[in-house]
């Protein structure tokens, strides 16, 4: 082959997918445009700043991830990403498409995406749960399971535990900010929130402060927890058919106050064959590779893959629930990343006993002020 592109990916299982399954997936565009697809993944915590540092290099990739609303304004107004003019095929969830726009002009091409959903087994839940379960259930769930098991396990590492413990403070009613502004969260409400979350511990591994989605993952499949809360495009590796232990007795239920992102392919500014580039994402992005990709994460994007593939997958329903009905993205600003470092930082310490969670909420408040530079919003 004559070129390649090349794709800067994230380590989140989704996407091991494009390597394992790479001729079923890119092997018609190869042949197409006699260019070979070269991908490079690279773990989750250092993914942003390697993502940030080719951007800012040069050309280098031609094709970056970037974690939808998250990421998305912050590298527009740098200037690092261009805009895609082939239209989109239709049949994309709503929450999905809406994703992929800055301010009216396309950026993104779907991969799959990431929000609450709680797995749990049916047979030591006391209680006959709908497709959507509240925190409140969720912590009733955990207290009421048999001493012969932990009642859940929480997705607490530092790396994880601000999203973890958001359904909580959504629920509640907490506003942590807005387009504009930060709100002021320093509040009973909040206060408590994270203080029922914290003491969820009682009832999980003595090591959930370490859980991330691997930790989570083996916990359900080996059946040492009656329920947790993962996200989507993590359930096609939860429900590996060699590790889950007793698959049948499973149940799903998207989370209320959940939040889901869009993990997207975009094309580098600085890319030399910016055209070809945005002709592959055209390609990734129909449904006849989101039912390859949707099966192997388990959260797939068009509503086309969930009418075809809902026998076979059984969470589907649930999860389709969760982006149609339940889950909210974060305020889209550029700064959003910056704002959640904060809430990470805070609420490990409260979840780790280092200070209490009204103390958290505090800490979490006056660095957000700091970090953007703004006062509150009363």
């Amino acid at each position: 082959m004559s070129q390649a592109l090349r794709i800067l990916a994230v380590a989140d299982p989704a996407v091991f997918v494009y390597q394992e399954q790479h001729e079923a997936i890119f092997g018609t565009f190869e042949q197409a445009f006699k260019t070979k697809v070269e991908i490079e993944i690279i773990p989750f915590p250092d993914y942003y700043g390697r993502m940030n540092d080719e951007l800012a290099a040069g050309g280098n990739f031609d094709i970056v991830m970037i974690a939808g609303h998250l990421w998305l304004g912050e590298q527009v107004r740098k200037g690092r990403l261009k805009p895609l003019q082939r239209d989109l095929p239709e049949g994309l969830l709503p929450a999905i498409y809406d994703e992929l726009f800055d301010q009216g002009t396309r950026y993104l091409a779907p991969s799959f995406c990431d929000g609450h959903l709680f797995v749990y087994r049916k047979p030591y839940v006391n209680r006959t749960l709908s497709d959507v379960v509240t925190p409140d259930e969720i912590i009733r769930i955990a207290r009421e399971a048999p001493e012969s098991m932990y009642g859940i396990a929480l997705k607490a590492a530092p790396s994880e535990i601000f999203l973890d413990v958001l359904p909580y403070l959504r629920v509640a009613g907490v506003t942590l900010f807005d387009e504009k502004a930060i709100s002021d969260f320093r509040t009973e409400q909040a206060v408590q929130a994270l203080a029922s979350y914290c003491a969820l511990q009682a009832c999980a591994p003595n090591n959930t402060g370490e859980f991330a989605n691997d930790e989570v993952r083996n916990a359900l499949q080996d059946g040492s927890v009656a329920g947790a809360v993962t996200w989507g495009g993590q359930m096609g590796f939860v429900m590996d058919q060699k590790a889950m232990k007793n698959p049948d007795e499973l149940g799903f239920a998207a989370v209320k106050g959940a939040w889901n992102v869009t993990w997207s392919f975009a094309v580098n500014a600085k890319s030399a064959n910016p055209e070809l580039s945005e002709a592959l994402l055209t390609h990734l992005c129909r449904p006849e590779v989101d039912r390859i990709v949707g099966a192997y994460a388990g959260s797939p994007l068009f509503a086309s893959t969930y009418e075809q593939d809902e026998g076979r997958y059984p969470w589907y329903r649930a999860h389709k629930m969760l982006l149609t009905d339940i889950a909210e993205p974060l305020p889209k600003r550029d700064d959003t990343g910056a704002l959640m470092a904060p809430l990470y930082e805070a609420f490990t310490k409260a979840f780790r006993g280092e200070v209490t969670p009204e103390e958290a909420i505090h800490l979490a408040y006056e660095r957000m002020i700091e970090v953007s530079g703004k006062e509150g919003l009363t």
